[in-house]
């Protein structure tokens, strides 16, 4: 959260400067991503895993598109859509199997029309 608010009080000033929060996100993750050690919070840990390098990976664009390093902007830009694809694949695919009673697996609904009886 303290990120996220420093994020917020750096907007309002004209020049922010990204290295900071580049250093910012980089101590999070290093501080915060052994914390996740128990099997019940691996889907926690993935999607903190895939917030905090989207995030640095959108800092490392704007940095680098503002020293006017184009094609690098570009790959940052490509690496974070690919993190935010992956990771928006990997939540659809745990909810598309749906928990039985118990916590066992019942079924798993094929990607399709919603009209399937049964799912």
């Amino acid at each position: 959260m303290d990120f996220f608010e420093q994020i917020s009080t750096m907007g309002t000033n004209k020049n922010m400067n990204y290295e900071d929060l580049v250093n910012v996100i980089s101590e999070i993750v290093l501080l915060h991503s052994k914390n996740f050690h128990h099997p019940f919070l691996a889907d926690l840990k993935s999607g903190f895993t895939y917030e905090c390098d989207t995030i640095q990976h959108l800092l490392m664009a704007q940095i680098q598109m503002s020293e006017g390093w184009f094609l690098a902007s570009l790959l940052q830009l490509h690496q974070a859509h690919s993190k935010l694809t992956s990771f928006g694949s990997a939540a659809q695919a745990r909810e598309t199997t749906k928990r039985g009673m118990f916590g066992s697996t019942s079924k798993t609904c094929p990607p399709g029309p919603p009209s399937i009886p049964g799912c």
